[in-house]
Order: structure tokens, then C-alpha cells, then sequence
């Protein structure tokens, strides 16, 4: 017990000049990199044309999958349009290559995909 009474006198010690230049070093440097993945974060996201264009990709590929559809296609949406263009791949009756290009105001993108074309069966 006497133990326990000696911490218990109500005074505490100060610290040091080089104990609080090293927390707020150390508080700066982990403020500079919260501040710089933020950045980073904001301006690397994906746009919200580019997620509604994937989506609306996936949808037609389902279509091209259950109706055998491999005419091209042009699609007109609010902030995007889409066409579709099909071609054989390379030289194979059974493959084909179904390319979606996406393009809304400030980009493109391409989407590709490989099907197999049940016209034997």
C-alpha cells in the first residue's frame, strides 16, 4: 500500500521541449499523409459515367449471350452513348468478338468480350 501512495500525489511532471517536438513532428507528418491520400482519392475515382456505362455494358452482353444478337448496334443513353460491333475472331466461325465503346463527354472506354455463336446447333 505504501507503494500505491507514493504515485498518488497529485502532481504530474512536464515534458520535455524534445518529447512534444517529436509529437508534433510526428502529428504533422501523419496529417501531410492523411491529406495526400485524400487527394489522391478524389481525383483518381472513377466516374460516374464510366460505373452507369459498365453497367448498362453488362446488360447488353447478357442480351448478346441469350438472344445470339451479333448485329451492331448503336445505343443512345442521357450522358453516354454505347455501340456495339461484332466481328469474327480471328478467322473462327464458332468465336466471336463483341466490342462495346462507351463514350461519354470527357472519355472512352472499350470493352471486349469473346463468344461462342450457336449457329450449328
Amino acid at each position: 500500500m505504501g507503494l500505491l501512495s507514493s504515485f498518488n500525489t497529485g502532481y504530474v511532471k512536464a515534458s520535455s521541449m524534445t518529447e512534444s517536438v517529436l509529437a508534433t513532428a510526428i502529428i504533422s507528418i501523419c496529417m501531410l499523409l492523411a491529406v495526400k491520400i485524400y487527394a489522391l482519392v478524389l481525383n483518381e475515382t472513377i466516374s460516374d459515367v464510366a460505373l452507369q456505362g459498365k453497367q448498362r455494358v453488362d446488360e447488353l452482353m447478357q442480351t448478346v449471350k441469350l438472344n445470339q444478337d451479333f448485329e451492331p448496334a448503336d445505343f443512345e443513353y442521357e450522358r453516354f452513348t454505347i455501340r456495339k460491333r461484332v466481328s469474327s475472331f480471328e478467322g473462327s466461325s464458332n468465336l466471336r468478338e463483341v466490342r462495346f465503346l462507351v463514350k461519354g463527354e470527357r472519355d472512352s472506354l472499350v470493352y471486349k468480350f469473346l463468344i461462342s455463336s450457336n449457329d450449328g446447333e
